[in-house]
């Protein structure tokens, strides 16, 4: 997560990441959210646990 812009091309695949791991119902963890920027785009996106160490 910590080379994450908020950029669509940047963006993509973790969107990805998580739009599979939820429709098959999987507990996903990131690693490496530093920011409340990164935090926002994962809550956003459907990732569910908030992150531990900002």
């Amino acid at each position: 997560m910590q080379n994450l812009n908020i950029s669509k091309r940047s963006t993509l695949v973790p969107k990805t990441i998580i739009k599979i791991a939820n429709q098959l119902n999987l507990k996903i963890w990131a690693e490496g959210v530093e920011t409340r920027v990164q935090a926002d785009f994962l809550t956003a996106n459907g990732w569910y646990t908030p992150p531990s160490i900002l």
